[in-house]
């Protein structure tokens, strides 16, 4: 179900990327707003990220982080 993997990719990996985020922003707030965007586009793609491994979602997240940086 597609709710159940978006809470399941926000509770694997929300502390990953906003480390991530932190360590391209150097500011908290930045940081944040940073992961919430990286979040909602994987929101908008939540049926190619259903068919990739955690590891695949997770640098999937960490690229979009970094391009949308």
């Amino acid at each position: 179900m597609v709710a159940d993997t978006a809470q399941e990719l926000y509770e694997q990996f929300y502390p990953r990327v906003l480390r991530f985020a932190l360590s391209l922003t150097h500011g908290q707030a930045e940081a944040e707003d940073l992961t919430q965007e990286t979040f909602l586009r994987a929101l908008g793609n939540l049926d190619a990220l259903e068919a990739l491994s955690g590891e695949q979602r997770l640098s999937w997240l960490f690229r979009t982080a970094k391009n949308i940086f």
